[in-house]
């Protein structure tokens, strides 16, 4: 019955029909699960959970699963199960898995954010994984740093942001973006001397030299009482 289960989960999915596969293949796995020794092996058991786990995370982006908060929850309750349970049976875990688990938790986390209930802990657990992430490369994705960046920023740890934006510019210097990310965040750390810097180690490399970034500068220049220069940029 759990091999029959499957094979019609495998029949939606060669479909493309991924949300009709959810309950078969669950459903196989279950009745595995209830048997010693299992019906499924262990190997197999952990590539259903993982695809699962994907499968639910990637329902929540269907209009009729979002729009039903209630739903919407059990389904990224139900992702991030058998992500869990797929890292505590897997001997390593990939940088994928990690990822994808972070992001799992850091969504789920932020789900609630009109309404200033944003968890915290699944952010720090998401945290936890990107950082392990991290140390699987030698040279790590843009996107392991961007994802870590939101979860930095949602938990007020803005000096640590600005470590990372330093180390994006590293090995992106021509991203306007990180730049400006960067002069925001010494802004916001009360760091005029390192937002000026940032924004003129930007225009060294000819960036971020339009008048009204320039105006921009001005702004930090008059307000540190540096008026010669301030008056040079105006």
């Amino acid at each position: 019955y759990t091999m029959l289960l499957q094979f019609k989960a495998k029949v939606f999915i060669e479909k493309a029909e991924y949300a009709k596969a959810l309950e078969p293949m669950e459903q196989g796995l279950i009745v595995s699960d209830a048997q010693t020794p299992t019906y499924l092996d262990e190997r197999t058991s952990n590539e259903i959970c993982y695809f699962l786990a994907q499968l639910y995370f990637q329902e929540t982006n269907n209009p009729a699963i979002s729009s039903n908060h209630t739903l919407e929850l059990q389904y990224f309750d139900r992702s991030e199960h058998y992500t869990t349970r797929w890292l505590k049976n897997i001997p390593k875990p990939t940088s994928d898995g990690l990822y994808f688990y972070a992001t799992v938790l850091y969504t789920r986390a932020v789900l609630d954010e009109k309404e200033n209930h944003i968890d915290k802990d699944r952010i720090a657990h998401a945290l936890d994984m990107i950082n392990q992430c991290l140390h699987l490369s030698t040279h790590p994705k843009d996107n392991l740093y961007v994802l870590k960046l939101a979860c930095l920023q949602q938990l007020n740890r803005t000096e640590e942001s600005a470590e990372v934006y330093e180390l994006l510019l590293k090995n992106k210097p021509e991203s306007k973006e990180y730049w400006k990310q960067l002069a925001g965040t010494y802004q916001q750390l009360e760091q005029p001397v390192k937002t000026i810097v940032t924004l003129e180690r930007a225009q060294a490399l000819g960036l971020l030299s339009t008048p009204a970034n320039n105006f921009s500068l001005f702004g930090q220049y008059f307000n540190e009482g540096q008026y010669e220069q301030a008056a040079v940029l105006l």
